[in-house]
């Protein structure tokens, strides 16, 4: 990854979100690694995003308060459907 304008490296896109509790089915780590090579960068310096987050958290509220998937999906937190995070919740 290349430094950003004030020679760091903190603005990058890639994240993680931790996920604990007694609901999920299972643990584990659920990834799409594009990895570090200058093509597989955003932009050539910053790594992707490739998981939406919202899926997740649809997925979490589609889980929890016993609300269909496609429901959770269109109508409270607008994402692209995936099965990343099917098992997990």
């Amino acid at each position: 990854m290349a430094e950003n304008g004030s020679f760091g490296t903190d603005h990058g896109w890639g994240t993680c979100i931790f996920v604990l509790g007694g609901a999920l089915k299972k643990a584990g780590i659920v990834s799409d690694w594009p990895g570090l090579k200058p093509t597989n960068l955003f932009e050539g310096r910053d790594l992707k995003a490739t998981l939406d987050a919202r899926a997740l958290y649809g997925g979490i509220v589609s889980a929890t308060l016993g609300i269909d998937p496609e429901v959770a999906r269109r109508d409270v937190i607008q994402f692209d459907a995936t099965n990343a995070f099917d098992g997990y919740l």
